[in-house]
């Protein structure tokens, strides 16, 4: 996630170098970014809220400039991916494996929700939000219901464990 605020034209240029090698789908590089984490490091609201949103903008410019040069090529149109990491990616402390979070459903489900928002909200829902690194049930159960609320269509939202 800091590379979004610190590098973000390196960010595009690897996924610019993945469409070349034939890749299909980007994955944005939001899976450890949050509105909380962006705002520890100094970060107001308002600016996490835009570096996750870039994201997703960074990935759509390197496939929409990939693509003006390549869409005769016999192949689909890359999907961009938003990459929704667990909380214990927020947290940096290897909990992402574990699921041995100290809060509830609700606080989860609230975490996820924002940022499923800000991402669904800045169009990669049209490709598809990516939940990884899913340490256990009721873990996927905070994503995909903080997803329903945000209405993000299940079909769009891909579980990974």
């Amino acid at each position: 996630a800091n590379a979004l605020a610190s590098a973000p034209e390196l960010i595009k240029a690897v996924h610019t170098d993945y469409f070349a090698a034939g890749a299909d789908c980007a994955i944005t590089a939001s899976y450890q970014a949050s509105v909380e984490g962006f705002q520890k490091k100094g970060f107001s609201e308002a600016e996490a809220e835009r570096l996750i949103r870039l994201s997703v903008a960074l990935a759509k410019e390197a496939r929409d400039h990939f693509w003006q040069n390549h869409s005769a090529e016999q192949r689909p149109k890359p999907l961009i991916a938003a990459s929704v990491g667990p909380y214990g990616a927020f947290l940096a402390d290897g909990s992402e494996y574990r699921g041995d979070y100290t809060v509830d459903e609700a606080f989860l489900q609230e975490f996820h929700r924002k940022r499923i928002g800000l991402l669904a909200g800045s169009q990669a829902r049209r490709a598809g939000l990516r939940n990884h690194s899913l340490p256990d049930g009721s873990t996927g159960y905070c994503a995909c219901a903080a997803a329903m609320a945000g209405s993000v269509r299940l079909d769009q939202f891909f579980l990974s464990g």
